[in-house]
């Protein structure tokens, strides 16, 4: 399965062919998920919160799935939220006292951008001149409380908890590149695992939704390289 994730055109492109440092923060998010469920005391679990702290200082975007982590089944996992908070202090601080302030140009910059590519907003802009970007930041935090909310009251476990907070939260972000979507080929085998392991009713199309939506962000993929990021027709 791994493999099979890992050599997709999807896959290829955006880690070899282009070489994103989303890369970097979706294994780093794989891999504190990883280390979380195979935690046997605090001490895992304080790593794993380390792991996704580093992930979120090369990109903010891991802060959405944080409260899966923190969360677990209406109680708070202490050990790991030290683990996050220590990190985030430890290499902030550094961060800031290297580069000063220029540490939050990423997040001013976020906010300014125009939608892209894989975005409703995009669709609506480009093709009915109705730009409604401005909106984005409320419906993202809007979707992020309901997340959060569904995830605590249905007491998710953590890979379906993670998946359901990133996925909604992305499917309303307006600057929707692909490389975002990178995570989710890095935790595709362990929703395929997941899901045969607890014995899921209706196993077969939850799979079959799941690889269909990767299977559309492979064919994007390879239309945007063919196309030249979609800027030759």
């Amino acid at each position: 399965l791994f493999v099979v994730y890992a050599f997709c055109p999807f896959s290829v492109f955006t880690v070899i062919v282009y070489g994103n440092n989303d890369a970097l923060s979706a294994s780093l998010m794989a891999l504190s998920i990883t280390t979380s469920l195979r935690a046997k005391d605090i001490k895992g679990n304080f790593l794993s919160g380390c792991l996704l702290g580093i992930a979120t200082m090369c990109k903010f975007y891991p802060l959405i799935v944080t409260p899966s982590f923190i969360f677990r089944k209406r109680k708070i996992d202490f050990s790991f939220l030290n683990g996050f908070v220590l990190t985030l202090v430890t290499l902030g601080l550094a961060s800031y006292n290297l580069w000063g302030k220029s540490i939050f140009n990423p997040i001013i910059f976020a906010t300014d951008r125009s939608s892209k590519h894989l975005s409703f907003f995009n669709l609506f802009r480009t093709t009915f001149n109705l730009n409604i970007d401005h909106i984005s930041i409320y419906i993202v935090v809007l979707v992020f409380i309901i997340g959060i909310i569904v995830t605590q009251f249905y007491q998710f476990d953590l890979i379906p908890s993670v998946c359901f907070l990133f996925a909604s939260v992305l499917s309303v972000y307006k600057v929707g590149h692909p490389q975002f979507f990178i995570f989710f080929f890095c935790l595709g085998p362990l929703v395929a695992r997941y899901i045969y392991s607890k014995r899921i009713n209706n196993i077969r199309m939850i799979l079959i939704a799941y690889t269909c939506w990767l299977s559309f962000l492979n064919f994007y993929q390879i239309i945007y390289h063919l196309t030249c990021g979609m800027r030759e027709g």
